[in-house]
């Protein structure tokens, strides 16, 4: 029986080790930049672009428009109409909207301990 299919019938943890060919010397142990070959390590370097600061917030009092924010996908403006509602019935509006609205809040924390509430309503 040959020595090719006596090595495929035994198997097992108690089956001998295949013999591994040696490597030629000429050949490079590791190669740079490669996924299989040696040791590597993670060097941090800091972001070259600056990293996005929230906004501070703003009380908004007077009728205008405003921009909120401007991203990926566009603009975000808000006009505000004081006197708009009268404060009795946006108060009935808010209740109504606050009662009938699936919506949940979630906080999340930073790393330095500042919490951010995010509010998503599911329309």
């Amino acid at each position: 029986m040959s020595d090719k299919r006596q090595r495929a019938r035994v198997q097992g943890s108690w089956a001998k080790p295949l013999h591994k060919p040696q490597q030629p010397t000429g050949m490079p142990t590791s190669v740079s930049g490669s996924w299989k070959y040696g040791p590597r390590s993670f060097e941090f370097h800091q972001p070259a672009d600056p990293i996005r600061e929230i906004p501070a917030e703003k009380v908004i009092e007077n009728a205008a428009d405003f921009q909120i924010s401007q991203g990926p996908t566009g603009v975000s403006r808000l006009r505000l109409i004081p006197g708009f509602l009268q404060q009795e019935e946006a108060d009935w509006v808010f209740s109504k909207l606050l009662a009938e609205l699936p919506w949940s809040q979630k906080t999340n924390y930073r790393m330095m301990g500042s919490a951010v509430a995010d509010i998503y309503i599911f329309i």
